[in-house]
């Protein structure tokens, strides 16, 4: 294994304006999704950019520790979302969320998805990146003239090509995925340095998050490490990574990492926290990732600041987190795999469903706090197993929930089974009887349950608040 050498310098990518109009929007606009947000209503401006430079094409072999540069300076073209206060109310902390393209279209599945009210509360920055050529074909797709400059071109004529990898979806191999790395440093130097939108904004920490197929894991694994700002800087002051594995592949050509491999333990100068649902951690099951194997200890010192935390209950697959994602008529023209849920449909689901992004912010206010104010984190125990890899299975608690993990009012104060598929299947009214006797004791214990989650670290105030009101006007029994 070789010692990690700074081989890329960040330079701020150049940001051009996407001007909006009644006949061309961008897509994902808050406005536009299937729950919609004003943005005005809460101080809030939305902009959209062309993001454009040159990046580098990475390669990490297995015998490396860190890796190689493939194709040096390579021109591509993406596009970001921004969501601003306006700068006298801005807090100082700037989002970075990679979309989610699992589902062929851009996504955000981990932050704003989940998250957004936090976000806005908080007034805080976001920015959603473009980091899949399937994102491109779809955005293309969506609107031809607004997004016609879009490219990752595959600088490797088809002499040179190897075949491509498996992925979620069919990569195009007109396109190189790997041009994203550079770009989000790129991005991450013109955030830092006042670019475009980001002038008159006193910015104190830019921060990544994404549930992808593992390109923030890749990126915090293997880039991070070799890549600095022009002053010598980090990137990324913290990562909060939500339900990835394994690091992704660096290029097209290349798969991502092993579940074994021990470049998969991320140790890095900034803060980690990394966040996985129930259905990441084993090799099956809706979300079959073998997180489990990437689990390592807990630490506060510096240079190796990491924390994980195991949702029991929680599932890839989340009903709330489908009404945040853009309307089907744009996705339909986007030509992507509709992913969302209407607000009928949701009803007729049921909203027993863990509601994870209350969770999810708290871990976003913890990172934060330990990045900005030096304030470690909480410690929670991994889910439980038995058995061996890759024979495993979850240790379950007589109502048929995971044992260990974050505790909250949803697992230790039950009404339903949680599956790692997402189900929740509600208890009988007998079972709820037997429980808690009447739906005033029922409520009593969840108040309690949600209080002790909120002072162990794993909810916000304003989290626990809604809780609270959430389960006041509830009738279970």
């Amino acid at each position: 294994m070789k010692k990690c050498v700074k081989i890329a310098t960040a330079h701020p990518a150049k940001l051009i304006q996407l001007p909006v109009s009644d006949t061309s929007v961008p897509f994902g606009a808050a406005k536009r999704d299937i729950l919609p947000i004003d943005l005005k209503k809460f101080g809030y401006k939305e902009e959209e950019y062309l993001i454009t430079g040159t990046a580098n094409v990475y390669t990490w072999p297995q015998s490396e520790y860190y890796p190689d540069i493939r194709t040096p300076s390579v021109p591509y073209t993406s596009r970001i979302l921004v969501r601003k206060p306006h700068p006298a109310d801005f807090s100082g902390n700037v989002w970075i969320e990679l979309f989610n393209w699992a589902a062929s279209y851009d996504r955000p599945v981990a932050g704003w998805g989940q998250c957004a009210q936090y976000f806005i509360d908080s007034k805080d920055i976001w920015i959603g990146v473009t980091v899949r050529d399937v994102c491109i074909n779809s955005l293309k797709r969506f609107d031809p003239v607004r997004y016609k400059d879009l490219s990752f071109k595959n600088p490797l004529s088809k002499s040179e090509r190897k075949p491509r990898i498996d992925s979620y979806n069919e990569t195009d191999p007109e396109q190189e995925n790997g041009l994203c790395y550079d770009m989000i440093s790129q991005l991450v130097a013109a955030v830092k340095g006042g670019s475009g939108p980001f002038k008159n904004y006193d910015i104190r920490a830019v921060l990544a998050t994404a549930a992808t197929g593992g390109d923030l894991s890749a990126y915090a694994a293997a880039i991070h490490p070799i890549t600095s700002l022009e002053n010598g800087d980090s990137t990324f002051d913290g990562y909060m990574i939500h339900m990835t594995g394994a690091p992704g592949a660096l290029n097209s050509e290349e798969a991502k990492l092993d579940a074994l491999d021990p470049r998969c333990k991320i140790r890095l100068e900034v803060p980690i926290i990394r966040t996985y649902t129930t259905g990441d951690i084993l090799g099956g099951g809706f979300h079959p990732d073998w997180s489990c194997m990437q689990r390592r200890p807990d630490s506060d010192e510096l240079g190796n600041q990491y924390r994980t935390y195991e949702f029991g209950g929680t599932c890839s697959v989340s009903l709330h987190n489908r009404l945040s994602g853009p309307c089907f008529d744009d996705v339909e023209k986007a030509g992507g795999n509709w992913r969302g849920v209407s607000p009928d449909e949701l009803l007729e689901k049921g909203t027993a469903e863990f509601p994870l992004g209350y969770f999810l912010a708290a871990a976003f206010e913890n990172l934060k706090k330990w990045v900005r104010l030096g304030i470690t984190p909480p410690h929670a125990d991994f889910l439980k197993l038995e058995g061996e890899y890759p024979d495993m299975k979850f240790v379950i608690d007589k109502y048929g929930n995971p044992v260990g993990g974050v505790r909250s009012p949803y697992i230790d104060v039950p009404t339903c089974t949680y599956t790692p598929a997402g189900e929740a299947k509600p208890f009988s009214e007998q079972l709820l009887k037997d429980l808690y006797i009447d739906n005033e004791n029922y409520i009593r214990n969840f108040i309690l349950s949600t209080l002790k989650t909120y002072v162990n670290g794993f909810l916000t105030e304003a989290g626990a608040m809604q809780l609270i009101l959430d389960v006041i006007n509830s009738t279970i029994i």
